[in-house]
C-alpha cells in the first residue's frame, strides 16, 4: 500500500479528533455566547494550530516517502481528485453562508454575529477536511476493488494489490 493511503487514514483520524474536540468544547460553552468570546477565540486558535501542525507532519511524511514513481503518480491523481471534491464543498458552503448574510438576513433579525460566523466557517473547514480524506480513501478502495474484479496479467504491475 502506498504511503499516501496510510497518511490519508492518519489525516482522516486527525480531522475527526479535531472535530470532536472542537464540537465538545464549543457545546460546553453554555449561555450567552458573547460572554464566552475569549474562550471561543482560544478554541478556534487551538484548532487551527493543531490542524497546521498535523498537516505539516503529513506533508513531511509525503515528502520523504520512498514509494515507487508509479505509486506516487496514482496517489497524486487520487489526492487531486479528492481535493477537487473538498474544494467544491467549500465553495458551495461559503457561498451559501455569504448568500444568507447578504440576501436572507436583515440587520434586525441577524442571528449570526461575526464570532458565530467565524465558528461556522471553522466548522465548514473541518467538514471539508473530513470530506477530502474520506473521498480519497473511498477512491483508493474503489481502485483496489476494480483491480480485484479485473485481474491483471502477470506482466502488469498493480500497485493497489501489493
Amino acid at each position: 500500500m502506498p504511503v499516501q493511503y496510510k497518511t490519508a487514514w492518519a489525516s482522516l483520524s486527525a480531522a475527526i479528533l479535531v472535530t470532536v474536540y472542537y464540537s465538545w468544547n464549543l457545546l460546553a460553552l453554555k449561555g450567552n455566547i458573547t460572554l464566552h468570546s475569549s474562550e471561543m477565540m482560544s478554541l478556534a486558535r487551538n484548532v487551527f494550530g493543531f490542524t497546521i501542525i498535523v498537516q505539516m507532519l503529513i506533508i513531511f511524511i509525503h515528502f520523504v516517502s520512498k514509494d515507487e514513481p508509479d505509486l506516487k503518480e496514482r496517489a497524486r491523481f487520487i489526492s487531486l481528485r479528492s481535493g477537487r471534491i473538498a474544494l467544491l464543498f467549500l465553495i458551495v458552503a461559503v457561498a451559501s453562508c455569504a448568500a444568507y448574510l447578504i440576501y436572507v438576513a436583515d440587520t434586525r433579525s441577524l442571528l449570526l454575529s461575526p464570532l458565530i460566523s467565524a465558528h461556522l466557517l471553522v466548522s465548514v473547514l473541518l467538514a471539508a477536511w473530513i470530506i477530502r480524506y474520506t473521498a480519497e480513501l473511498w477512491m483508493y478502495h474503489r481502485a483496489r476493488h476494480l483491480s480485484v474484479e479485473t485481474p491483471a496479467s502477470p506482466n502488469d504491475s498493480n500497485p493497489f494489490l501489493t
